[in-house]
């Protein structure tokens, strides 16, 4: 995940949806989260067996922001 120091530069700068998707690319679960529940979700989203990826989306228009792949 892209680092967050507070400046005004920095990638992420609020609250951000993740996504997650199954393996036939299906919206599974979706939560909108601050920037310090991140990790916190995405471990969520992972313990579940069916989830395969998760995109990060900017909350304002949900542009894509990235994508985050599970561990083989």
């Amino acid at each position: 995940m892209p680092e967050v120091t507070g400046n005004p530069s920095d990638y992420f700068i609020g609250p951000v949806v993740l996504r997650a998707y199954n393996k036939i690319e299906h919206i599974a679960d979706a939560e909108v989260v601050e920037l310090s529940a991140i990790e916190k979700t995405l471990a969520k989203f992972f313990s579940k067996d069916e989830i395969s990826f998760v995109l990060v989306r900017y909350v304002a228009y949900g542009c894509y922001s990235l994508r985050v792949e599970r561990n083989s």
